[in-house]
């Protein structure tokens, strides 16, 4: 190699007009070469200005004059009239869906939220009161006539739904859902109460009580449940993810209900209709629980500000593990340290 060539040498970058690359490291030409159609004096410009470059001197030359920085090498400017694109955030970016976009955990977790909610609503037996409310009132002996007990029921229920979209935006989803889930737990365990009762012939006083259940039953599923579900599902789940797992959501939403009217005949069978009633109540104050404990309030905020919630559980997440591998480090290697 010619001495005019070589690193450490201060001719080299003055006297050589058209250099030869060849000479250069290879990983040094190679990333210059990716930043952009760049000629070969831009690209040894840039090559001279690194910090890697002193540093690769010094250990050839051994030189006093130049000594390796003492700072962490950082890249230097892109080459004059190339820009490197950045890196597109989940929630922008086009295209196909891909599995790691779907499967990242903010997305996961509203979706979980979501399809939970959706399933709760149907546990809670509402479809097994929509569509057994005649049989139910025939076999409870009530009162009135079960016809017109039905009738009453379906009138409530469309006066009460209509009436809860006007406290959906002033009191939030979270305080509704918890009330709906516990007026429907309360109302269920009426209607097993009266069942118990009734098989025992001690009922004969409580004649109105199932209807009076089924109202109140009514009340709290439309003033929560009824509405607030699909309302979440679509302020939870990401923007580019929605139509897809929405269309997941409602699939599993009708899987439930289907489920809940197909063994309601079996439940009686097994549990009893009593026991069948507190079952549904016992998985309405569940739902409560699960609203209580993990279901965030979304009154009142943007797609954006929710789903930066969920990024950023996501983020102190992990700086968490990363704390905490930290210290399980630092820990080991004092205890190592002391034993030697």
């Amino acid at each position: 190699m010619p001495r005019s060539a070589r690193l450490g040498d201060t001719r080299w970058s003055t006297r050589v007009e058209k250099p030869n690359l060849s000479y250069l490291p290879g990983s040094l030409f190679t990333k210059y070469c990716r930043s952009g159609p760049c000629s070969k004096n831009q690209i040894l410009n840039n090559i001279i200005e690194l910090p890697q470059f002193s540093i690769l001197s010094f250990l050839l030359t051994g030189s006093a004059d130049s000594k390796p920085p003492l700072t962490e090498a950082s890249d230097p400017p892109p080459c004059e009239g190339v820009v490197k694109p950045a890196k597109q955030p989940y929630n922008e970016r086009t295209g196909p869906l891909t599995r790691r976009e779907i499967l990242r955990r903010p997305v996961l977790i509203p979706f979980g939220l979501s399809v939970a909610l959706l399933v709760f609503q149907q546990v809670s037996g509402i479809d097994t009161v929509i569509f057994y409310t005649v049989e139910i009132f025939a076999s409870a002996n009530i009162a009135m006539d079960e016809y017109m007990a039905t009738i009453l029921v379906g009138v409530v229920q469309l006066v009460s739904t209509s009436a809860s979209l006007l406290f959906i935006d002033r009191l939030g989803r979270r305080p509704l859902l918890l009330l709906s889930g516990a007026v429907m737990g309360v109302a269920m365990t009426g209607m097993g109460a009266y069942f118990y009762l009734l098989q025992r012939g001690e009922a004969s006083k409580l004649g109105l009580l199932p209807v009076a259940s089924m109202l109140v039953f009514m009340v709290g599923f439309s003033v929560g449940y009824c509405n607030i579900p699909f309302l979440l599902m679509g302020e939870l789940l990401p923007v580019r993810q929605r139509s897809l797992l929405g269309s997941i959501a409602g699939s599993a939403n009708l899987g439930a209900m289907f489920i809940v009217i197909k063994t309601y005949p079996d439940l009686k069978g097994w549990l009893g209709t009593d026991g069948t009633f507190w079952l549904y109540a016992g998985l309405c104050f569940i739902s409560c629980g699960f609203v209580g404990s993990l279901l965030p309030e979304t009154k009142g905020k943007t797609f954006e500000e929710i789903e930066h919630h969920f990024e950023k559980s996501h983020q102190d997440r992990k700086d968490r593990k990363r704390a905490e591998a930290s210290n399980s480090n630092g820990a080991t290697n004092g205890a190592f340290m002391t034993k030697v």
